[in-house]
């Protein structure tokens, strides 16, 4: 690959070479829809082959990838931060699909998983394939930590053209905040390739979130702005050597362990809306805590009483959700891709009745139900009831208008039965409009 900056390609290639030792690779298989990724121990992307939907063959789509913090005397990333100090990263399991490892960074011990998996749509149709870094942050030390984290991306998509230059935007809604860049085909956006990126975790942040920017680096502070949108609708109006970024924000108390979790979203057709599939749940717009509890509040639009609304809030065994001003008429469990539940069956029982569906499944009530449980959670997964992406589940509604939801996590002791705790979560469902996916056609 050739870039237009010379000291900028000279930098980032010998970055490449310094890291092609420590290269693993992760692979979903082969065909449509799949990626090959190679990665680090401490969460570096090298590169990555996609192969999109349809006819378009595989592509390389990643130029540098990584994660950063401003945990040293300088916003670094975490595999110089590790360096620094003298230690290095320990491989704790391997598999096709999957590498978890350990390093620590300060006295703060971070536990990394990194799963590539598929991407699916509201159906459950592959539509991509999605990388998940999960960083379990536990703090060592005897005062609490505060600390950004970044998660930078600079993605050219060889797949429509042969160029640097791609389209994109940023996609702000139900709490996500979605960068993504898309090729390019004849001169214009390709309206089937794309490349996103996501971070969850730690405290709201109101300025400084994203930046979609020109090559390369990570350029702080960030501006909330994407480059070359004239009119100001999120969209990138002339294409360029695009680069994607995001910042969250943390304060780790003493002995505790906070979670960042980071997703690159390779996908065929339009960019996913937030809350459109279990790969892009929607987030609570506001959290407060009850004793320990989390509080969750959501603000979904109700549009469509055939397309499911997937929310992803604190996760126990087991989940009680009641509705007013509004009904369910169908439930949908999460695939064993996003929870790898052991038997991979859950239980819903409503009216004085049960059912069993499985994993991916969707079940419709005979006659639209206010209120239903949903049992079987494997304990063993042990999912952090702090992590907003732990448990998607996936909902439809029986009509349109404005719906209250409330959701009652049953948590249990490893010593006693299930206990049901007070309801943890209120969704304002109001048919309050589409959240639109602004993607135009756009001269290069």
């Amino acid at each position: 690959m050739i870039r237009s900056s010379t000291s900028a390609a000279a930098l980032c290639a010998a970055l490449l070479a310094a890291n092609a030792a420590s290269a693993i690779t992760l692979s979903n298989g082969s065909g449509d829809g799949s990626v090959i990724a190679e990665v680090s121990e401490y969460g570096q992307i090298f590169s990555a082959s996609f192969d999109p939907i349809g006819p378009v063959g595989s592509g390389s789509t990643v130029y540098d990838s990584y994660v950063s913090s401003s945990l040293g005397s300088l916003v670094s990333d975490l595999e110089s931060l590790v360096n620094d100090a003298g230690t290095s990263a320990s491989i704790l399991s391997q598999s096709d699909t999957q590498l978890r490892t350990r390093f620590s960074v300060n006295q703060l011990e971070f536990t990394l998983t990194q799963t590539l998996s598929n991407a699916l749509s509201s159906s459950s149709v592959v539509t991509g394939s999605v990388l998940t870094q999960e960083f379990a942050i536990r703090n060592l030390t005897n005062v609490p930590v505060s600390f950004d984290m970044f998660r930078y991306m600079d993605g050219d998509l060889y797949l429509t053209d042969q160029t640097l230059d791609d389209g994109g935007g940023v996609i702000q809604a139900g709490g996500q905040v979605l960068p993504y860049q898309t090729d390019l085909l004849d001169g214009q956006t390709a309206e089937n390739t794309f490349l996103g990126i996501t971070a969850t975790g730690g405290n709201p942040v109101t300025s400084g979130r994203f930046s979609v920017n020109d090559c390369c680096g990570l350029d702080l502070p960030l501006d909330d702005m994407v480059e070359n949108d004239f009119d100001n609708d999120g969209v990138i109006d002339q294409a360029y050597d695009v680069t994607l970024a995001l910042r969250n924000t943390f304060v780790v108390p003493v002995n505790a362990t906070q979670t960042y979790t980071t997703t690159t979203i390779w996908g065929s057709g339009e960019v996913p809306t937030p809350g459109s599939s279990e790969n892009l749940p929607l987030l609570p717009d506001n959290t407060t805590m009850v004793g320990n509890i989390p509080v969750w509040t959501f603000e979904i639009p109700v549009v469509s009483v055939t397309e499911p609304v997937w929310i992803d809030p604190i996760v126990a065994v087991g989940y009680t959700y009641t509705v007013t001003g509004n009904a369910f008429a169908a439930v949908i469990a999460p695939s064993l891709a996003t929870i790898p539940d052991s038997d991979g069956t859950y239980t819903i029982s409503f009216d004085g009745m049960t059912v069993d569906i499985l994993a991916g499944e969707t079940y419709f009530f005979a006659t639209p139900v206010t209120s239903f449980t949903l049992t079987g959670i494997d304990i063993g997964l042990d999912i952090d009831p702090l992590d907003p992406l732990a448990f998607p589940t996936g909902v439809i509604f029986a009509t349109l208008g404005t719906a209250t939801v409330t959701q009652t996590p049953i948590t249990v002791e490893t010593s006693t039965p299930p206990i049901p705790l007070p309801a943890s979560v209120f969704l304002m469902l109001g048919g309050i409009g589409a959240l639109p996916i602004l993607r135009k056609l756009r001269s290069a």
